[in-house]
């Protein structure tokens, strides 16, 4: 049960981390108009915190599904689906970061569902985007995801679990992915 919560911890960690340093980027990337306000920083980091905890809560949904699952159904079969579902969800939110940066620079306005009024007209949304200025930032996801599947790799070993822990992990898990609401 000890190494479930390890797991889950770490994993909640990487996920707010990843959120951390997505922040970076971006400011970063736009470090001409960030740096003037290089006071404001530590209040960015401070104010997303609460934004990048909530999407590691929702980010851990699955996973905390998975492991309770596991407990029923016990095999290697969870530890690649977690795997899966963390590179797929890596990859996503990096091609979304590199779309935020992107977009910023055009729009003036952080990404939010605007795009999704271009998907009827896919032509219309790349006439004005050079193909360069959509490879870098490809690029810049492709980076990102690979990076922090490098860091997933490192970080996370299957859990060991004795047949005995399995009956007092489901209450904790339970309880875990309640919590997860909080946030």
């Amino acid at each position: 049960m000890v190494s479930r919560l390890i797991f889950l911890l770490k994993y909640y960690a990487f996920w707010t981390f990843f959120f951390f340093v997505q922040k970076l980027i971006f400011l970063f990337y736009y470090a001409g108009q960030s740096f003037s306000y290089l006071k404001q920083w530590p209040g960015i980091f401070y104010h997303g915190l609460r934004l990048d905890l909530s999407m590691g809560g929702y980010v851990m949904l699955f996973p905390i599904l998975i492991l309770l699952v596991a407990l029923l159904f016990p095999g290697k079969w969870s530890l690649a689906t977690l795997k899966i579902y963390s590179f797929i969800v890596l990859i996503v939110f990096s091609l979304l970061i590199a779309g935020d940066v992107a977009l910023y620079k055009e729009w003036g306005f952080r990404l939010d569902a605007t795009p999704l009024l271009y998907l009827k007209n896919p032509k219309d949304a790349f006439a004005s985007v050079s193909l360069f200025y959509i490879l870098i930032h490809l690029l810049i996801a492709g980076i990102l995801s690979w990076v922090f599947i490098i860091i997933y790799n490192w970080l996370f070993e299957p859990p060991k679990i004795s047949s005995g822990q399995r009956l007092l992990s489901l209450p904790v898990l339970i309880l875990v992915l309640g919590f997860m609401i909080l946030p």
